[in-house]
């Protein structure tokens, strides 16, 4: 599933269950990312999208796959960014050396980031695979956990 780790970062750190419908969902997510930052406004169409929450946002369903792909890495990246201004963040991902291309994309946008953000540099922790993000210093250990500090 492309963003599968993403996806399990969001449903922690928004308080996201499987039982959980869409208009919960949506009350959830932003309630919780106007009260981080009103800034982050535009990104929750790109948010809810990956929680498979609808979309009524003509301008969202107007984009073509590589621009609604580059405005969802860019969303979660804000997100993440924002949320390390705010306190010091560890993101802890569980086997990096399976994870989509899509997950992969967003990990290299991070590492990018790192010297603007609180956000621990990821580390690859227990597989004798080397890591394949750029800087090879990807995190891994059990599932996606938002934030640590």
């Amino acid at each position: 599933m492309s963003y599968g780790p993403v996806i399990d970062l969001l449903k922690s750190y928004f308080t996201i269950q499987d039982r959980d419908d869409p208009r919960t969902i949506r009350e959830r997510v932003t309630g919780k990312l106007l009260t981080l930052d009103r800034a982050l406004e535009s990104t929750l169409p790109a948010l809810l999208a990956l929680l498979d929450v609808p979309i009524d946002d003509a301008a969202w369903r107007a984009l073509d796959p590589p621009q609604r792909r580059q405005r969802t890495l860019d969303a979660v990246k804000r997100l993440v960014v924002r949320e390390a201004r705010e306190q010091p963040l560890l993101l802890i991902f569980e086997d990096l050396h399976w994870i989509d291309s899509e997950t992969q994309a967003l990990l290299d946008s991070l590492v990018e980031t790192l010297g603007s953000a609180r956000l621990l540099p990821p580390r690859e922790l227990s597989s004798p695979v080397p890591a394949p993000v750029g800087q090879q210093d990807v995190l891994q250990s059990s599932a996606a956990r938002y934030p640590v500090g």
